[in-house]
């Protein structure tokens, strides 16, 4: 349920309905958080470009890392979505830097990368617009 980790971050942009998304991976839980949590995701957009002009490549360790999150294929596509979430937040809040923040804040921020990287196709499967072109 991954996208090709070597493709570049910035692909040509190709517009999508992110239910198109959604219903394709059968993720019916999720649904309602996806939705609402793609409002907030425009601010990583200057992140990932800051990321790109430092040469670090940082973005696309942040994507690989959300792909490699969770590859238990014995879980339904809502299960591992949360899978994907709880497993970076469990290592975020191991991290001494985090010590200020409450399990739920990393949880949300977390939830929000999640989010982005769905929306940019680096996780899960790809909306049928997308295999046309």
């Amino acid at each position: 349920m991954t996208a090709n980790p070597e493709e570049r971050q910035n692909q040509p942009s190709i517009a999508f309905r992110i239910d198109e998304k959604i219903q394709k991976n059968s993720l019916k839980r999720s649904k309602s958080d996806i939705q609402e949590l793609s409002a907030l995701t425009y601010p990583l957009d200057g992140i990932y470009d800051e990321y790109e002009r430092e040469g670090i490549g940082r973005s696309r360790s942040v994507f690989r890392h959300l792909q490699s999150a969770c590859k238990d294929d014995g879980l339904s596509p809502d299960e591992t979505y949360d899978a994907i979430i709880h497993a970076v937040v469990g290592e975020l809040c191991e991290n001494e830097r985090l010590a200020g923040y409450t399990y739920e804040d990393v949880e949300f921020y977390v939830a929000v990368v999640v989010v982005d990287a769905f929306m940019r196709c680096k996780i899960f499967d790809r909306p049928s617009v997308w295999e046309s072109r």
